[in-house]
């Protein structure tokens, strides 16, 4: 099992090892979903400073990019509703968004953390 486990490892499959902590019992209680449009005549420059501000604030736990209307779509956890205004005023100083939409999370239905076993439908053929 050790030798499957190094092996994983070595071929980047099992890429760390973490803490699952329950951000609840630190007072996170604020879950948010901010959906970014950029403003197609900014530059390229703007952009880039967009995504290191996101990448920059511990706040915001990931990051994508996205297909359709949106940009990028940033998944926000903090204590407070007025710690994500304080994102979204930070990220429009950057003259970068055309516009932004944020869903508040009123109830996780379902959520698996990292990717555990994975089921035979996952592995390539």
């Amino acid at each position: 099992v050790t030798e499957r486990i190094r092996d994983l490892e070595r071929r980047g499959v099992i890429r760390g090892y973490r803490a699952d902590v329950d951000p609840a019992a630190l007072g996170l209680a604020v879950r948010a979903h901010v959906r970014l449009t950029m403003d197609g005549s900014a530059p390229l420059t703007k952009e880039k400073e967009l995504l290191r501000r996101l990448a920059a604030n511990p706040l915001v736990r990931s990051v994508h990019r996205v297909s359709g209307e949106d940009c990028f779509v940033a998944q926000v956890l903090c204590r407070r509703i007025e710690d994500v205004s304080a994102l979204l005023a930070e990220l429009v100083s950057t003259r970068a968004i055309q516009s932004s939409r944020t869903a508040f999370v009123l109830e996780t239905v379902m959520e698996r953390g990292g990717l555990g076993a994975v089921e035979a439908p996952m592995l390539p053929e």
